[in-house]
């Protein structure tokens, strides 16, 4: 009788060890997530994008590119949910998700590695950074996977907030407790979201070669939004098959292309388009393994701006890379002319910080 009370003290005791433990930790995870609830009822500074990068992601040998906030992510096929893997980001060399294919953090050595998985529909932070008077979030809202012409990518919708009290960016605090922390379920009805849903009913082979791929191309450098004043086209527009800008009098320009070999542009391979504000073409590409990387470029007109204490006029265009991801032939010329407008810039002004770009 007494080894029975015994063992039932010590069953007991062993209860309520493990339930005060269950409790100091959920006691320090509404403790520490507490301090994420601003996200809760902060909008969104931009307006969300969608975001399809390829689940098997292609590797560049050159240039900065966006990881997306993440190392690694596995797809798990029998729930659809994603499984991913971060390295410790917060960094001056890393703050910016932008990374060198040369850089490669070794979070070994301090243990600054975070694994986590998310379910369709969920909403988490993947980056995080103070400023001075407010902390910028960056989080995704995660919608599944999507089969481009067979190749399948992760769906985002990413978004990003200014949250003036202070959170915390301590890794992997921000990405464990804010999980649903924001409540995106509206996102569909309030936002002009670009999903990928497949072709169109009578798609023809253009389309498919071509404007598809173009259009849902990923990008993965920064937007930029560069000014030239037209007196220095001659000697700095000579990116990819560019050799020559030309401003129109009705504020179109005149892009003079020539192909590219080893040793630079070919001459007597001119190619000549006019284009107008608002249209977005290729100044380049490459077929990279299983897909094709894309130089971009969005006319946005002309403006002046003040250059040295005078008032000047400049030619903008917007430029950044992306990759398809299914290839597309990249036969010079053709390739310029049949994707020009493919990819939709329209939503640059909504989705992205341009001014600070500028």
């Amino acid at each position: 009788m007494i080894r029975q009370r015994t063992a039932f003290v010590i069953a007991a005791a062993g209860i309520f060890m493990a339930v005060s433990a269950l409790a100091m930790h959920d006691a320090r995870y509404d403790a520490v997530g507490a301090f994420y609830a601003p996200l809760s009822y902060t909008d969104p500074v931009f307006e969300p994008r969608v975001v399809e990068p390829l689940v098997d992601p292609p590797v560049f040998p050159y240039g900065c590119h966006n990881t997306f906030g993440y190392n690694s992510a596995e797809h798990n096929p029998e729930d659809d949910s994603i499984t991913i893997t971060y390295f410790d980001r917060t960094s001056d060399q890393q703050a910016g998700r932008c990374i060198w294919p040369f850089f490669s953090p070794n979070p070994s050595a301090t243990g600054l590695i975070h694994t986590q998985t998310y379910h369709v529909n969920q909403t988490f932070a993947y980056a995080c950074r103070d400023f001075d008077d407010h902390t910028k979030v960056y989080l995704y809202q995660y919608k599944g996977t999507s089969l481009l012409q067979g190749a399948r990518s992760f769906v985002f919708v990413h978004f990003e907030m200014k949250v003036p009290e202070r959170v915390p960016c301590t890794f992997p605090d921000y990405l464990i407790h804010t999980v649903d922390v924001y409540d995106a379920r509206d996102f569909d009805q309030i936002y002009d979201l670009d999903y990928y849903v497949g072709p169109p009913e009578g798609a023809d082979d253009h389309y498919t070669t071509y404007v598809e791929p173009v259009r849902y191309a990923v990008p993965i450098t920064p937007l930029y939004v560069d000014p030239y004043p037209p007196s220095w086209l001659d000697e700095d527009s000579t990116e990819g098959w560019i050799t020559d800008i030309t401003h129109n009098t009705n504020d179109s320009v005149t892009i003079t292309y020539q192909d590219l070999q080893e040793y630079g542009h070919v001459p007597g391979t001119d190619h000549v388009h006019t284009y107008v504000s608002g249209q977005t073409f290729l100044v380049h590409c490459m077929e990279w393994k299983d897909v094709t990387w894309l130089n971009i470029y969005s006319y946005r007109g002309s403006e002046m701006r003040e250059y040295g204490g005078e008032h000047v006029e400049v030619l903008v265009f917007a430029n950044f890379k992306a990759y398809t991801r299914v290839p597309i032939p990249c036969t010079y010329p053709e390739v310029l002319i049949e994707t020009t407008d493919a990819f939709d810039a329209s939503r640059f002004d909504r989705q992205y910080d341009i001014a600070k770009m500028i």
